[in-house]
């Protein structure tokens, strides 16, 4: 069901109780109402009541179909050619860029026109310490980037983390969620953490195939035992994974599209773990 077909539903019936609950869910949490209001229809029956949206829910409907990241007035960007010859395919523009050698030594040279890396770690290991100097080198080398943090989002932690790293690059932005940004507005978006706004591997693959040149950081929650958190379909679908353990960055096995597989000690500021002989 889309936001359009929610909307028919004014001067319609549903159940008065599922439409109180709808309605509230409508007005607080926008960013679930497709997949929350689907099942609640689907499964009334009886009690119904003739409805009429309220204004507060029709603006929460209205907000969430503007939307872009709910993909319902996106126009994808279809590639020019859908075959193409091997000249054609060897000429494809592959430029790269050049990270600082904190990152270069455990990501490599992803390419310029869009990549992905999944990054997780048990919390107090360096995640921010680490990934917020990669976003600020991004936004003033590569393009204007945003950082996503809902947890830490208007708070002093976050501010004195701004200061403590020497973040400085005013094409750097800060944002609540995602659907508070366009991501047209942006070449990198930086998402902290995944878990925490309820990122799912669907939703995802989505963004990914709507928004083919914009670059993702994703950085995820670990387990106790400091194994990734969250479906074991996620570092498939990304170009590199690393992890972050004890204050050291690396390359999770063989994950790694850039060939490049290091370690970095994130809080000693130390030149790369070099591989024991």
């Amino acid at each position: 069901m889309q936001i359009d077909d929610i909307l028919a539903l004014n001067k319609t019936t549903m159940p008065y109780k599922k439409y109180k609950e709808v309605a509230n869910m409508l007005a607080k949490s926008p960013h679930e109402v497709l997949r929350k209001i689907s099942q609640k229809l689907q499964k009334e029956s009886s009690a119904f009541i003739e409805i009429e949206l309220s204004d507060n829910v029709k603006k929460a409907l209205q907000k969430l179909k503007n939307s872009t990241m709910e993909g319902v007035r996106v126009k994808e960007k279809k590639p020019e050619k859908e075959v193409m010859s091997l000249a054609e395919a060897k000429s494809v523009n592959h430029e790269t860029i050049t990270l600082p050698e904190k990152y270069a030594s455990v990501i490599g040279k992803p390419t310029k026109r869009a990549f992905s890396i999944l990054a997780h770690g048990k919390q107090g290991c360096g995640k921010t310490t680490y990934m917020l100097p990669l976003a600020d080198f991004l936004a003033a080398n590569y393009g204007k980037t945003v950082y996503v943090t809902s947890e830490e989002f208007d708070t002093g932690t976050l501010a004195q983390k701004i200061n403590d790293l020497k973040i400085k690059s005013p094409n750097l932005d800060f944002a609540v969620s995602l659907a508070a940004i366009n991501p047209n507005n942006y070449k990198c978006i930086f998402i902290d953490s995944k878990d925490n706004i309820g990122l799912k591997i669907d939703y995802w693959r989505e963004i990914k195939r709507k928004y083919p040149e914009t670059s993702f950081v994703i950085i995820s929650q670990a387990t106790k035992q400091g194994n990734f958190r969250g479906s074991q379909e996620w570092p498939h679908e990304l170009d590199c994974h690393i992890t972050m353990d004890n204050g050291v960055a690396s390359t999770v096995g063989n994950k790694n599209r850039y060939g490049q597989h290091g370690e970095w000690d994130i809080f000693n500021r130390c030149k790369p773990i070099k591989d024991e002989e």
